[in-house]
């Protein structure tokens, strides 16, 4: 699995590049910036792992895998402008990884215990509206600082932040009504 990671990354990295190259001779320096950027945001588990917070070689590969849909295909390459529900698509993602994500740092905290399911369900919601909303920011803050439109408002208001919020919770939502029916799946994720 270590191999596989590293291929990706590298993959991805060099691609990157590459473009970023013919985006710096194009005079697109905001896109140079998401293309340069993909390295660092690739080896965030690494770094965490560094940290000596452990990030498991699978949580590592789900983590690089919804990377290359969402910032690779969708920001470098651009997919969120060319295929109309992509963007749509990787905020129920998200909202899917941000759940196992989050069980992981209950367990990670030694606070996760199968029989306050209550609790378990409370924090994730949390945790993936936290992570929803503190992304949504970013592309507001995105869209003052650099003047792009990361959010559509100029097309659609605040419906593409709002639906993008929605189906987020919606992803989390399916991974909890899977954990209820059967807790054992996080052991087999995690």
């Amino acid at each position: 699995m270590k191999k596989i990671n590293k291929l990706l990354i590298i993959s991805m990295t060099i691609v990157s590049y590459v473009i970023g190259i013919v985006n710096l001779k194009n005079g697109m320096y905001v896109d140079v910036l998401i293309d340069i950027l993909i390295l660092p945001t690739l080896l965030l588990p690494k770094i965490l792992n560094k940290l000596k917070i452990k990030i498991t070689d699978k949580l590592e590969l789900i983590y690089i895998v919804f990377m290359f849909f969402a910032y690779f295909l969708g920001t470098v390459i651009d997919l969120y402008t060319y295929l109309v529900n992509y963007d749509t698509i990787m905020h129920f993602l998200s909202g899917i990884f941000e759940a196992f994500f989050g069980f992981y740092i209950l367990k990670l905290l030694d606070v996760y215990d199968e029989k306050k399911i209550i609790y378990n369900i409370l924090f994730i919601l949390g945790f993936v509206s936290l992570i929803s909303v503190s992304w949504e920011i970013f592309e507001f803050t995105s869209s003052i600082l650099f003047k792009v439109d990361p959010q559509n408002v100029l097309t659609t208001g605040v419906t593409d932040t709002m639906k993008d919020l929605i189906v987020a919770l919606i992803g989390a939502i399916i991974i909890l009504v899977e954990y209820i029916s059967d807790k054992k799946i996080i052991n087999k994720i995690i």
